[in-house]
Protein backbone atom coordinates (compact mmCIF):
# COMPACT_ATOMS: atom_id res chain seq x y z
CA UNK A 1 0.00 0.00 0.00
CA UNK A 2 1.26 3.66 -0.92
CA UNK A 3 1.08 6.14 1.73
CA UNK A 4 -2.11 7.59 0.62
CA UNK A 5 -4.04 4.33 -0.14
CA UNK A 6 -7.57 3.98 1.35
CA UNK A 7 -7.74 0.16 2.05
CA UNK A 8 -11.43 0.36 3.01
CA UNK A 9 -12.21 1.71 -0.34
CA UNK A 10 -11.37 -1.90 -1.91
CA UNK A 11 -13.65 -3.55 0.70
CA UNK A 12 -16.59 -1.64 -0.58
CA UNK A 13 -19.61 -3.82 -1.94
CA UNK A 14 -19.68 -2.91 -5.31
CA UNK A 15 -16.94 -2.77 -7.82
CA UNK A 16 -17.66 0.40 -8.82
CA UNK A 17 -17.74 2.02 -5.53
CA UNK A 18 -14.34 0.76 -5.06
CA UNK A 19 -12.33 2.85 -7.87
CA UNK A 20 -14.24 6.09 -8.57
CA UNK A 21 -13.23 9.23 -9.63
CA UNK A 22 -13.33 10.80 -6.94
CA UNK A 23 -10.71 8.19 -6.05
CA UNK A 24 -8.87 8.91 -8.91
CA UNK A 25 -8.14 12.47 -8.07
CA UNK A 26 -7.96 11.79 -4.74
CA UNK A 27 -5.02 9.68 -5.55
CA UNK A 28 -3.22 11.30 -8.87
CA UNK A 29 -3.43 14.69 -6.16
CA UNK A 30 -1.19 12.75 -3.62
CA UNK A 31 1.34 12.06 -6.16
CA UNK A 32 1.42 15.88 -7.15
CA UNK A 33 -0.80 15.01 -10.16
CA UNK A 34 -4.04 17.56 -10.87
CA UNK A 35 -5.12 16.04 -13.80
CA UNK A 36 -8.56 17.51 -13.55
CA UNK A 37 -7.22 21.12 -14.14
CA UNK A 38 -6.75 22.08 -17.67
CA UNK A 39 -3.71 24.40 -16.72
CA UNK A 40 -1.98 21.21 -15.48
CA UNK A 41 -1.53 20.40 -18.80
CA UNK A 42 -0.01 23.69 -20.06
CA UNK A 43 3.27 23.16 -18.33
CA UNK A 44 6.59 22.79 -20.31
CA UNK A 45 6.72 19.36 -22.46
CA UNK A 46 9.97 17.14 -23.35
CA UNK A 47 10.70 15.41 -26.56
CA UNK A 48 12.10 12.14 -26.28
CA UNK A 49 13.85 10.99 -29.20
CA UNK A 50 16.00 7.20 -29.52
CA UNK A 51 19.17 7.89 -31.93
CA UNK A 52 20.78 4.97 -33.01
CA UNK A 53 20.20 0.87 -33.68
CA UNK A 54 18.40 -0.58 -32.07
CA UNK A 55 18.23 -4.69 -30.33
CA UNK A 56 16.49 -7.27 -32.67
CA UNK A 57 13.98 -7.63 -30.34
CA UNK A 58 13.04 -4.07 -29.12
CA UNK A 59 9.78 -2.82 -29.51
CA UNK A 60 9.27 1.00 -30.06
CA UNK A 61 6.17 2.58 -28.76
CA UNK A 62 4.38 6.36 -30.16
CA UNK A 63 3.31 8.11 -27.25
CA UNK A 64 1.82 10.54 -29.30
CA UNK A 65 -1.98 10.63 -28.94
Amino acid sequence: MLFFEKPDYYARRRIRDRFDTKILKQYLEALGIDAFNPNFYLNEGHLVEKVGPSAPAMQLFDLAV
